[in-house]
């Protein structure tokens, strides 16, 4: 790692800590990087162009030019990224820095609306598919499938009964995934920035939650009260809810990456607890004066 480094990057003297696939580097300037391994469809020009204009003061990383003048480094047949890294890397980010972080506000160009509808039943169709063709052995993957394939139908039944007036939802910087309590390393990445609707990183935080031990409601209230939503912002928000992206993302892993299939357990085990988050958010909507059309289902036992 060193000479791959040595190499396009001209570092010398540098302390190297492998985290997962990447690796955290500290010069002997105190300087800290990221030297991060990417997917191939990632593109560099738009983190380049989003970059450019949420302007300074920030605290997303900058990319860094290779040797070669190309922000694309290989190594063991994967591109990486060298990303320098602003702030304490260890700190964590609270559901307040979250809600009152003004730098994705300064994004906020003429971005057309996304569908949801047509981006949610994609995916669908894709994990069907794969399902048909590769869980032939994985019979958790089969159990637990219905159950979550099911929550995202009504995701989608939702936004198409709701009337949801896009036009009065706000359009921010947000993240490809979030957990809770993300470290400013994972939540500055440049790399993990995409353009979507505020609530979407509020619902990942709430959903990373149900698979811990944590007090949800209790933040559930705290966005309700505090992030500013629009009655439509809150409908997107309670959509979101319902579709279980961090499952879909273990079921492709499993498939597909040859993830162990017990990763599974913990949405096997918390089925029950998600469906409790679903009833308290819509009690705690309702206690607000907005009227949501909500599964059945759900309604019932709320």
């Amino acid at each position: 790692m060193n000479n791959i480094l040595k190499y396009y990057y001209n570092f010398k003297n540098i302390e190297i800590f492998p985290i997962d696939s990447n690796y955290l580097i500290m010069d002997e300037k105190n300087y800290t990087y990221l030297f991060y391994k990417i997917d191939k469809n990632i593109n560099i020009n738009f983190i380049l162009n989003i970059l450019n204009k949420i302007r300074k003061p920030n605290y997303y990383g900058n990319l860094i030019l290779n040797t070669l003048k190309n922000y694309i480094s290989k190594y063991e047949d994967n591109n990486y990224i060298l990303i320098e890294i602003k702030g304490i890397i260890n700190e964590e980010i609270t559901l307040n820095d979250l809600i009152n972080n003004n730098i994705k506000y300064r994004y906020l160009g003429n971005e057309k609306n996304i569908n949801l509808i047509d981006l949610w039943s994609k995916k669908i169709d894709y994990l069907e598919y794969q399902i048909s063709q590769l869980s032939k052995n994985k019979q958790e993957v089969l159990n637990t499938f219905t159950f979550y394939s099911g929550l995202a139908e009504n995701a989608i039944s939702f936004l198409n009964v709701n009337k949801i007036n896009y036009n009065n939802t706000h359009k921010t910087l947000t993240h490809t995934r979030i957990s809770c309590n993300p470290l400013v390393l994972d939540y500055y990445n440049p790399v993990n920035i995409l353009i979507d609707y505020d609530i979407r990183d509020y619902a990942e935080y709430i959903k990373s939650k149900v698979l811990k031990n944590d007090d949800i409601l209790k933040d559930i209230i705290y966005i309700l009260d505090n992030a500013s939503l629009s009655i439509d912002d809150v409908k997107l928000f309670y959509a979101r809810l319902m579709f279980p992206t961090l499952y879909f993302d273990l079921i492709e892993d499993i498939l597909l990456n040859n993830i162990e299939e017990k990763e599974i357990d913990p949405y096997i085990e918390n089925i029950e607890r998600y469906i409790n988050m679903l009833k308290d958010t819509y009690l705690e909507i309702k206690k607000r004066g907005i009227y949501i059309d909500i599964p059945d289902w759900i309604k019932k036992e709320s």
